[in-house]
């Protein structure tokens, strides 16, 4: 089932957002300040990082056909290791 992660985010606050079994896994920034998180999407995943504030996405991402993260983690403020 298809879904589109944006307007779920713009809709919902961080705590519902988060308590959804559709998001995969999610990670704050070390300042808090984003947070990027994944959910599947047909039959691979959608990568998003948004602005905490407001929950603004500042990227996304559609991985190919068939590529899922594993794991996300924040290595600094401007760098993700998935």
């Amino acid at each position: 089932m298809a879904f589109n992660i944006n307007a779920l985010a713009a809709a919902l606050t961080p705590q519902e957002l988060f308590s959804d079994d559709r998001i995969t896994d999610f990670a704050v920034s070390p300042s808090g300040e984003y947070i990027a998180y994944v959910a599947p999407q047909d039959n691979t995943e959608i990568f998003t990082i948004a602005k905490i504030g407001g929950m603004k996405s500042i990227f996304t991402s559609k991985l190919r056909e068939t590529r899922f993260v594993g794991r996300i983690r924040w290595a600094n403020d401007t760098r993700l290791l998935m």
